[in-house]
């Protein structure tokens, strides 16, 4: 799935928590959960693309 908002909404629905809701990043998308065993995930999606070189 490539969407952050989406995945964690259904992640939720199969009983992960949801630590940190979405928030916008520079990129798209970021958000945390844990799942049924207790593992922390970290969710990025790049919907806006990645970010330029600087130089």
């Amino acid at each position: 799935m490539d969407d952050v908002v989406a995945a964690v909404e259904q992640l939720e629905r199969e009983g992960c928590q949801v630590i940190v809701p979405p928030f916008a990043i520079k990129i798209g998308k970021c958000a945390a959960i844990r799942d049924p065993f207790g593992v922390l995930l970290c969710l990025l999606d790049m919907t806006k693309g990645p970010l330029k070189d600087a130089t």
